[in-house]
């Protein structure tokens, strides 16, 4: 028999904590903006309160301080770069494709969120934001290593590459990506052409790849 009073009950509370996540995106969101204009040292609590349009003390409510709104912004990459490329990779296609797809969503990810990006790669980053946010962006980069191999390792099974050190072509295929992002880093004007990137990048690869089974 139904109760109406505790479906009430539930149904509040799920409101409740739809409400706080709103909330809570809304405070990130306002912050990555500020983080993307302004050096890491010089954005305050009181600036991010002030442009997500809450009070500071609702502020400390979700966040206790720079370093976990910032840790927070890292953790939302992390998941919207597992979706962003899972989402690519259910598409169907040979080995090349699906490297050239991969390539693409990483290039994607990365040119958009630059300004966040320069700020996690500079020197002296792990000591200003805390082991937590460090830990993300570790995570976030194992994340994307064992997708490159994943990948790597299914061209090998389909006789699209020849054997050779995995460890090895994930590393030559990570530097190429990271470096056509590299410049956008020091020139917010450099274009960034995904398409054209995408396919520079999978032709070093393959072409590295040749090298790594002839040495």
């Amino acid at each position: 028999m139904s109760n109406p009073l505790r479906e009430k009950t539930d149904r509040e509370e799920a409101l409740r904590e739809l409400r706080q996540d709103l909330r809570r995106t809304e405070i990130l969101k306002a912050a990555q903006e500020i983080f993307e204009t302004s050096p890491y040292d010089e954005v305050s609590m009181a600036q991010i309160a002030d442009a997500a349009g809450v009070s500071r003390s609702t502020l400390y409510v979700y966040f206790p301080n720079r370093e976990a709104i910032f840790g927070g912004m890292v953790e939302q990459g992390q998941i919207e770069f597992a979706r962003k490329f899972q989402n690519a990779m259910k598409k169907t296609g040979d080995f090349q494709e699906r490297l050239k797809t991969m390539v693409s969503s990483i290039l994607d990810f990365l040119s958009d969120h630059h300004a966040l990006y320069e700020k996690v790669i500079s020197p002296g980053f792990r000591k200003k934001t805390g082991g937590d946010s460090s830990q993300k962006v570790d995570e976030i980069t194992q994340l994307s290593r064992e997708l490159l191999r994943g990948v790597i390792r299914s061209g090998i099974e389909e006789g699209a590459l020849p054997e050779h050190d995995v460890l090895e072509s994930s590393w030559v295929l990570e530097t190429l990506l990271h470096g056509t992002v590299g410049p956008r880093l020091t020139d917010s004007e450099f274009p960034v052409d995904i398409e054209r990137a995408s396919e520079l990048v999978c032709r070093y690869f393959l072409t590295a790849v040749k090298q790594l089974k002839s040495s």
